[in-house]
């Protein structure tokens, strides 16, 4: 690797205090990048000044140098890595890169191409730059300055699209990877045979490593922590659909939203369907205080004859019917879905009792809120195939079903062959907790 102390003494003897910014811009049709552009790159952009587009060890790339390349070298290796299996299609930036080179030429102080090295020293791979590779093609310059990056023993084809996908993230204004492009990512892993396959009927422990193995994934090219990425329901729908693609049956059910749900429930039963005097409805578990705030939207809505007329087919008697709401978890956390489902319900519960409370003894009194039995949190949604034995799979469970269930099974460990690693709980299947 490159003398870390080289980068300080060569930015103060090859970059100039008064020549300004055009000492960093390169004309489009120059014939080549010279050594001093060269040196001024690597003097601005280095480990020691960006470290996050160098710090790769754990992914197996270890950085080693920046060099000049011919630019038919580099086209070799390109034909001859994983042609950018970071990213779905063309970047849609790559117009406006282009229009920039054009106009304003080339910027050395950026991110140039990355390529990989394997033991032998042999050039394997690009696995960042390729967008950048393409618009140098329209330039006249016949050479292109590289950072090589060497294999280690941490090194797979795996580990390696997620550092392209890493370095494309950065480059982003989010600073992080695209969904679509994790998507896309996670699939080419999974295409790689190297981390493995479900068997058909594979059981929780083992979709639990499975799913463990993929949010790790998603944590090395977003950079974000496994608790981000578990509680975000776009990353979760990700692997959730990879690994029903792999099951005869699938294990988790997700929800889009309460409405998709309601319409889910219709199709499959009739116990659901709303009247003049009963009205199912569907919000997610998530924050208590914002199902409240929906409510009372449906309140509004409610006695507006506009909106709820009687002659309408869809009118409903607020004033004398039974408001039920079902709540929804949304994208069940693939590592521990039963932790999840146990947890997420139980503590909005509790959170939707506080917040009644409060209403009733500090901000209106007198009256005796929440004890309005028309309008009830009915029960909630069961998405979970391993749970079927105790609290029957998509269905809606009430209530009572679902603190008998969390307090008799989840709480004392009687849930077969399971351990909870969901936010704080620990409770394992051979430990109860009477």
């Amino acid at each position: 690797m490159e003398n870390l102390m080289n980068y300080t003494n060569t930015l103060s003897s090859t970059i100039s205090k008064t020549a300004g910014v055009e000492q960093f811009i390169v004309h489009k049709n120059s014939s080549q990048f010279t050594e001093d552009h060269l040196e001024k790159h690597k003097a601005v952009f280095n480990p020691l000044t960006q470290p996050e587009y160098f710090n790769y060890e754990h992914l197996g790339l270890e950085y080693v140098h920046t060099i000049l390349m011919d630019k038919e070298d580099l086209n070799n290796i390109a034909q001859s890595g994983q042609r950018q299996k970071y990213r779905l299609g063309m970047n849609k930036s790559f117009e406006s890169i282009r229009r920039d080179v054009n106009e304003k030429g080339i910027d050395i102080r950026k991110k140039m191409t990355f390529v990989v090295v394997d033991g032998q020293g042999k050039f394997i791979d690009i696995f960042s730059g390729n967008t950048w590779a393409s618009v140098m093609e329209g330039t006249s310059l016949r050479n292109r300055i590289v950072s090589v990056f060497k294999t280690n023993k941490n090194f797979t084809r795996s580990n390696l699209i997620k550092a392209g996908v890493h370095q494309n993230g950065l480059e982003k204004p989010s600073g992080e990877a695209t969904i679509t492009d994790v998507k896309y990512a996670i699939q080419e892993i999974i295409n790689t045979g190297e981390i493995g396959f479900l068997s058909k009927d594979a059981g929780p422990e083992d979709r639990a490593t499975y799913a463990t193995i993929l949010v790790d994934a998603i944590k090395d090219m977003t950079g974000k922590e496994r608790s981000y990425i578990q509680d975000r329901k776009q990353y979760m729908d990700i692997i959730n659909d990879c690994m029903n693609e792999q099951l005869d049956d699938k294990a988790l059910f997700s929800v889009k939203n309460g409405v998709d749900l309601m319409k889910f429930l219709n199709k499959t039963s009739n116990q659901y369907n709303n009247s003049r005097l009963v009205h199912y409805t569907s919000f997610s578990n998530s924050f208590a205080a914002k199902a409240l705030q929906s409510m009372a939207g449906d309140w509004i809505n409610f006695r507006d004859p506009e909106k709820n007329s009687p002659t309408s087919p869809d009118y409903f008697n607020y004033e004398k019917g039974l408001y039920c709401v079902i709540l929804h978890g949304g994208s069940p956390d693939v590592v521990d879905p039963i932790g999840w489902f146990f947890k997420k319900n139980k503590d909005f519960y509790d959170q939707w009792i506080k917040n009644l409370k409060f209403i009733q003894s500090d901000l209106i009194t007198g009256e005796n809120i929440g004890e309005n039995s028309r309008i009830s949190i009915y029960g909630v949604f069961q998405p979970i195939k391993d749970l079927d034995h105790i609290l029957p799979y998509l269905s809606v469970v009430t209530m009572d079903q679902f603190f008998d269930a969390y307090e008799n099974y989840y709480l004392k460990g009687k849930i077969l062959n399971y351990k909870s690693t969901y936010g704080s709980n620990t409770v394992d299947s051979d430990d109860s907790v009477d």
